[in-house]
């Protein structure tokens, strides 16, 4: 079983091939020679955003057992020091890189909306607005004029929700989240390559040409955040990959470069010189899907 059943109906991932839940006990820890691939890979991406004059926006989403630790079963003690930690300390070391872990931003507002799916690995519609308005913070003191939504902006509704933990159980268990969405967008999602998870590309658009644009790596919780961010670019690139790949950002020449991976990922480090491209996954999702 992956789920660990915690207080008033509230799910968390467990027995994972992360090991989450002992990530966040502090009994797993980065080893030595995976800090060195991370400081590696960092300082790599950069030194290749330096070059172009760009900076390197690093964007750690929390995991549900860092949002809500006091929905952990009593027998679960969270730790100070997890792998989290670790990589920011090794970003911070680094020129050129802003770390933003929106933990303390998404606590601050759990009195006000649900910020988790509460059956469900992922966090809510309301967590991942507040995480843009943290990165949006970052960015704007590089432009101060950008675009940034505020609440009034978003509308927000609570709904039940099956998740992925709660589709583990038998019999199956819905809980409750947070869906939220843009009031009045004014981007538009202009294409979308249609590949399944890693591969996938898609494209937003407005017509306000004052906005900057940006490019976007992200893992599955990006998918609650690019609708958000979207609404401050004049043109947004989301790309599903846990690897940097400059010629992505040769090509569209951005004004931001965002790299989203959420925290229980951050235990393997991803190497940008040997792991599979975004091209060549795309390359074999199609040829599979043609055979």
């Amino acid at each position: 079983m992956k789920v660990l059943e915690g207080k008033d109906g509230f799910l968390f991932l467990d027995n994972d091939s992360n090991g989450v839940l002992s990530q966040h006990t502090g009994k797993t820890l980065l080893s030595e020679g995976s800090r060195a691939q991370w400081r590696e890979t960092l300082a790599l991406r950069a030194q290749k955003l330096a070059e172009v004059g760009l900076r390197l926006y690093f964007v750690v989403p929390p995991d549900n057992h860092a949002i809500c630790p006091e929905k952990l079963p009593d027998s679960v003690v969270p730790a100070a020091e997890r792998p989290v930690h670790q990589i920011k300390a090794i970003a911070d070391s680094i020129d050129n890189i802003t770390f933003v872990y929106p933990l303390p931003e998404i606590q601050a507002e759990k009195r006000n909306q649900l910020m988790v799916c509460t059956t469900d690995s992922h966090w809510s519609h309301a967590a991942a607005y507040v995480a843009y308005r943290t990165v949006m913070a970052e960015l704007a003191k590089a432009r101060p004029d950008i675009r940034i939504l505020d609440w009034v902006d978003i509308t927000f509704d609570e709904r039940d929700f099956l998740g992925d933990l709660g589709s583990k159980l038998a019999p199956q268990v819905t809980g409750r989240t947070v869906y939220g969405k843009v009031t009045a967008p004014r981007a538009k999602q202009v294409s979308d390559n249609k590949v399944v998870n890693r591969g996938n590309i898609v494209v937003y658009e407005q017509p306000d040409a004052g906005l900057p644009s940006a490019v976007m790596f992200r893992d599955s919780y990006g998918l609650w955040l690019s609708p958000f961010l979207a609404q401050s670019f004049r043109r947004l690139v989301v790309i599903a990959s846990p690897v940097y790949e400059h010629d992505y950002i040769l090509e569209e020449k951005p004004d931001f470069v965002l790299m989203e991976l959420s925290e229980r990922f951050l235990i393997r480090p991803p190497n940008d010189l040997t792991d599979p491209t975004t091209r060549a996954l795309i390359a074999a999702k199609v040829a599979q899907a043609g055979s």
